[in-house]
């Protein structure tokens, strides 16, 4: 009789032990971010909440690499505690489909470690080909017209139209027919060169769309014309 009550309190004494941790989160385990131009920041929020007895205190939280960033204000949470834990990915770079994991670490081996998938998929709506512009090894000649081409590919389901393409370099000069481009569709872009003076400079591209959710591409240009 008396092993039986004391197998009982042992089994109570183990469910307690068991429960005094214990953390139930809102947010899925895996997060489907969804499908986004690349180079855009993706903000979210991790949410659990301490179900348990006792409080739980969180010492530390890493992420698969440092395209993901998050923020811990507050570590330690009582029971019926709810815990917000913002993150932000940042996608540029990326193309197709995107894995990465934030991992909570709790103080103590109860509750265990957690692991959070982050997933998305990245498309380059406008492509641009080549990556750069470079005029580089160039003598001086102002009777010489040197010409680079860019081509602009939209992937988007929907027109897109160039607003405007900017470069701190005055003496290029850029052309282009139709700012309208059409899916599945390119357009070429002419970027102009006359090297009538020795000069060396380094600046950026920007070619920037009508539309808000994709980001303005930044194409690096090289530009050294020697005597």
């Amino acid at each position: 009789m008396k092993s039986c009550l004391w197998s009982c309190l042992w089994m109570c004494y183990i469910v307690v032990s068991v429960c005094a941790n214990e953390v139930t989160f809102l947010t899925p385990m895996e997060m489907n971010l969804g499908e986004m131009e690349s180079g855009r920041v993706i903000e979210g929020v991790i949410q659990f909440v301490n179900t348990g007895n006792d409080s739980v205190k969180i010492s530390g939280v890493r992420t698969s690499c440092g395209c993901t960033v998050v923020e811990t204000q507050k570590k330690t949470y009582a029971p019926g505690d709810t815990a917000s834990i913002p993150f932000k990915l940042n996608t540029r770079g990326f193309k197709g489909k995107v894995h990465k994991s934030i991992t909570i670490q709790f103080e103590n081996e109860d509750p265990p470690t957690k692991l959070v998938k982050l997933i998305a998929h990245c498309l380059n709506y406008l492509e641009c080909d080549p990556r750069y512009l470079a005029f580089t090894q160039i003598r001086v000649n102002q009777d010489t017209l040197l010409e680079r081409q860019i081509r602009l590919t939209n992937h988007y389901k929907e027109p897109i139209r160039i607003q405007s393409i900017e470069c701190e370099i005055r003496q290029l000069k850029i052309q282009f027919k139709n700012g309208l481009i059409q899916p599945d569709e390119k357009m070429i872009i002419i970027v102009e060169l006359t090297p009538d003076q020795a000069y060396r400079k380094s600046s950026r591209l920007r070619i920037k769309t009508d539309n808000p959710r994709i980001e303005p591409i930044y194409m690096p240009v090289y530009v050294n014309i020697q005597e």
